[in-house]
């Protein structure tokens, strides 16, 4: 019985990241095209800055959870700073404050790449996989 029940949850957790990674992939896909449609706006104050940001502060939010599991905590520490970015860029646009939700912008925009550098490969097919992670020196 206890055999059974150690290989069900070795079964779960290997369907589990899998389907934790598609949606990973997903939220991934999101978060760039709404980084596209935040830096073609002229005024990071409109009224689609304001949506886009606490969407993607959402996404930030599942992003801390999903390096947690993986124990990134460079990855953590980056979804927590562009989660708060984002809430701060929402927070000023909503406010009509264009100067504190175009720096908010700036600092989101710095999450990005560091996270792909450690995290992630770019594919000869231009998809990622991702990257080992690093052991804690």
């Amino acid at each position: 019985m206890k055999l059974a029940a150690l290989l069900a949850l070795i079964l779960g957790t290997a369907i589990a990241l899998p389907a934790q990674e598609a949606e990973f992939r997903t939220s991934m896909k999101t978060l760039a095209a709404s980084m596209g449609a935040l830096n073609k706006l002229e005024s990071k104050a409109a009224p689609e800055a304001v949506r886009t940001a606490e969407r993607m502060a959402g996404i930030y939010e599942e992003m801390i959870g999903f390096w947690r599991q993986r124990d990134a905590p460079d990855a953590v520490k980056l979804s927590v700073d562009g989660k708060a970015a984002a809430v701060a860029m929402a927070s000023a646009a909503h406010a009509g404050d264009a100067p504190k939700a175009a720096e908010a912008f700036k600092s989101l925009s710095t999450t990005c790449k560091p996270c792909h550098e450690a995290y992630r490969e770019k594919r000869a097919d231009g998809s990622y996989a991702f990257k080992p992670i690093p052991e804690e020196k």
